[in-house]
């Protein structure tokens, strides 16, 4: 049987590429043709890797519907200040709440657009503010999550409840756009 350099030599080298072209240029071509574009099913990729969608960043609207203790008899439900969220690939929340508190901690996805998220900052007076979230449930669009979330400031030295507050969150995800 003839090895392949005889048949270049049979049929001459130019032959050869030309009957390599074809099979060469379906082998290019079919990935590209058959790649998934990723728009119709919803999946979210980053260089070749699914992306879960909750990934991205948010304004997070908070409102308090219990606080406990709440000596100053703040009237509830409380509409607190909107902080900002970024929800990274890698399961870690870093969460901006106005004045200066950042928190931090992981996300879990515990069903079909389902998730849940715990949070922690220590303060300047060295208490630890402790902030667990979910359900949280994605919308269909993926621009919104909705969900409770309940949180915690501990003593650092005994761990004890020194106040806990409790309520709804609605994320709205930050899109980008020149405009603002």
């Amino acid at each position: 049987m003839p090895n392949v350099s005889d048949r270049c030599q049979h049929f001459g080298s130019k032959s050869v590429l030309r009957l390599l072209a074809l099979p060469l240029a379906l082998a290019v071509a079919s990935p590209v043709l058959l790649a998934d574009d990723g728009d119709h099913d919803q999946d979210h990729r980053d260089h070749g890797r699914f992306v879960d969608p909750i990934v991205g960043s948010w304004i997070v609207h908070v409102t308090l519907d219990t606080l406990d203790p709440n000596p100053d008899h703040v009237p509830l439900p409380f509409k607190a200040v909107d902080n900002v969220a970024n929800l990274g690939a890698d399961g870690n929340t870093a969460d901006f709440s106005p004045p200066s508190t950042t928190l931090y901690g992981p996300w879990v996805k515990v069903g079909d657009r389902i998730y849940r998220q715990k949070i922690v900052t220590v303060n300047a007076d060295r208490t630890i503010t402790t902030a667990y979230t979910g359900p949280l449930v994605l919308n269909q669009q993926g621009d919104q999550i909705r969900g409770p979330m309940h949180t915690f400031v501990t003593d650092p030295n005994d761990g004890h409840i020194i106040v806990q507050w409790s309520g709804p969150l609605v994320f709205d995800r930050i899109k980008f756009s020149l405009a603002p």
